[in-house]
């Protein structure tokens, strides 16, 4: 029902806009109406020949009207009173004085030099974005650190910082045109693009991710996880784990036979804790390059698949799409894959919102679980392009070291150990993070990847048992999980109650800590060590932390006397609500 209506809306859109002729110029802006009962208000003209409803209409921000004849929010402010006013203002409210109200319809465009001129003359202020003009780039940072004490900083994606975090965002948001590269089943759209002064509120908090998997509901006795046993207040996101895509088809599919039931019981947490994002991922390691590769490397491919996965998603209720593509480029890719991901990332996010114009409803949000690794980064991704795309990017800072590589190490490492002076040095959480900082992402987007897992190893000799000790295989399988090389923290709660199992502490960067037991060699965080993470997260100014998985967590509490979700609760739990903000 909601395609048809969504279908039938779209015909009547563009044929209304042909038969006006409109310019396919990307200069050119639709109408907007000023709402006769509220001048505050306003809406697309084009509106008033296919029906108004509420929620078609944008508000103008605090104390200002919209003006049809410059088409834009005016509001009667002394120039002079403006700057004393937004130079004394808290941050918060400096937020709320530049926010523009939460629409995804364009802002008209700032005035020329001329208007500006004239506006001044009749002490008029646009809000925003001509105050944003007329103060930048120096009078406002000028007036912020003299009299608000501020340390205002510019970052490459837009984002304007306040003594290190993020203050509002210089963002792109776009309107609907006619004929667009946007052309799929939506129907034809071109997404023009209008910088404007916004904030965005989900950028000033701490995002705090955890990953539900649709095949822990196999485990045995009290390691069987379902979606009851979610705490939905533990986490702003649950990413629900996996989708794949069919390789014949290049649609998006289920895994699981009982998969759609799982998607209503997870989205059902959303009724106790209505704060709660939920987002499908699709991919995993399973899955491989192949199907990525071929679909976004296909225009008309890749324009199915993303009008199949929007409807897909909206069907069951979820807020969003991660794409866990491991790797572009290897791995059954091709070597130009990193363009071509780039592409598609643009062209969802796009789509979705021209989806969300069309309906009413809340844009999609777009992230992408990406590689910590230096050689797959180099090969697989433009940073700097798609951080600007992507509202947040999970780094899956773990799994540097295991038994694939034939000697012991720690698998998810903070920093550099002193005497790691080889490519081991590169092999730690801080690193990665480095490596997409320095290449253009901005920290505020970056989600550090925290594992409740364990890798564990075969020793050559059970008498070196040291730190880069050969090793000949994978440890032992964990008696739920099932996986050699592979324990969860709760099943290493199990193994330690064995007084056999000799435990190490790697204080020298690492910070993390292994133990062994005859030829067992195992790799693991304490709660301690946990701590420290949460700690870096903090520090670095990112947007928050991720954990791999709800399910390996002491979640019912039955196996480290820590009671119900020790690590997440030591962890993503110690995390603010919001970034820090400073007067």
């Amino acid at each position: 029902m909601n395609f048809v209506f969504s279908f039938y809306f779209c015909y009547l859109l563009n044929n209304y806009l042909t038969a006006q002729q409109i310019s396919n110029s990307i200069t050119e802006l639709p109408r907007l109406c000023a709402y006769q009962n509220d001048p505050s208000q306003y809406y697309p003209c084009v509106l008033n020949y296919i029906g108004l409803s509420s929620w078609s209409l944008y508000r103008c921000p605090n104390r200002s009207t919209f003006d049809e004849t410059s088409q834009q929010c005016l509001v009667k402010i002394p120039i002079n009173d403006a700057f004393e006013q937004l130079a004394l203002l808290p941050s918060t409210e400096i937020a709320q004085f530049h926010r523009v109200a939460s629409f995804i319809l364009a802002t008209p465009m700032p005035n020329d030099d001329q208007d500006l001129e004239r506006q001044q003359h009749k002490r008029l202020v646009s809000l925003p974005p001509t105050i944003e003009k007329l103060m930048e780039p120096f009078s406002m940072k000028k007036l912020l650190r003299k009299r608000a004490k501020r340390d205002i900083t510019e970052h490459s994606s837009g984002v304007i910082w306040s003594n290190g975090s993020p203050l509002m965002k210089i963002d792109d948001k776009p309107i609907v045109q006619e004929k667009s590269s946007v052309n799929s089943k939506l129907g034809h759209f071109s997404i023009v693009h209008r910088h404007r002064t916004a904030i965005n509120e989900d950028e000033l908090k701490y995002k705090k991710i955890c990953y539900f998997t649709n095949w822990s509901q196999y485990r045995l006795g009290p390691a069987k996880f379902e979606p009851e046993h979610i705490d939905p207040f533990l986490c702003t996101h649950i990413i629900y784990a996996f989708a794949y895509i069919n390789n014949r088809t290049l649609s998006i599919n289920k895994v699981e036979e009982n998969d759609e039931d799982l998607y209503r019981r997870v989205n059902a947490l959303k009724v106790r804790n209505s704060k709660l994002k939920t987002l499908l991922a699709v991919g995993g390691w399973n899955m491989k390059s192949y199907a990525f590769s071929t679909m976004v490397h296909n225009n008309e491919k890749r324009r199915n698949f993303i009008f199949e996965t929007i409807n897909f998603l909206r069907k069951h209720n979820f807020d969003g799409l991660e794409i866990d593509w491991e790797y572009p480029g290897i791995r059954g890719g091709q070597i130009d894959d990193k363009y071509y991901f780039t592409m598609f990332l643009q062209e969802f996010k796009d789509a979705a919102t021209a989806q969300a114009i069309v309906t009413g409803q809340p844009r999609l949000i777009l992230a992408a679980a990406v590689a910590a690794n230096q050689d797959i980064i180099e090969h697989g991704y433009e940073i700097e392009k798609i951080s600007k795309i992507l509202d947040f990017i999970n780094i899956m800072t773990y799994d540097f070291h295991g038994a694939w590589q034939n000697y012991t190490g720690i698998h998810a490492p903070l920093y550099r150990r002193y005497d790691e002076l080889d490519r081991d040095g590169i092999l730690n959480q801080d690193f990665g993070i480095t490596i997409w900082l320095k290449n253009g992402a901005p920290a505020h987007k970056l989600v550090l990847g925290v594992p409740l897992f364990a890798r564990s190893f075969l020793l050559a000799q059970s008498d070196k048992n040291k730190l880069r000790s050969p090793t000949i295989g994978n440890g032992t399988a964990g008696p739920f999980t099932r996986s050699a090389g592979f324990l969860s923290y709760f099943e290493v709660c199990l193994l330690q109650t064995d007084i056999k199992w000799q435990k190490r502490v790697v204080s020298d960067g690492s910070e993390s800590e292994y133990m062994f037991k005859d030829r067992e060699w195992i790799s693991y965080e304490t709660i301690d060590n946990i701590r420290k993470r949460a700690a870096y997260v903090v520090a670095n100014n990112l947007g928050g932390m991720f954990v791999w998985s709800l399910d390996m967590d002491d979640f019912n509490g039955a196996f480290c006397n820590n009671g119900t979700y020790p690590y997440i609760k030591n962890s993503l739990a110690l995390l603010p609500t919001t970034m820090p903000s400073y007067v």
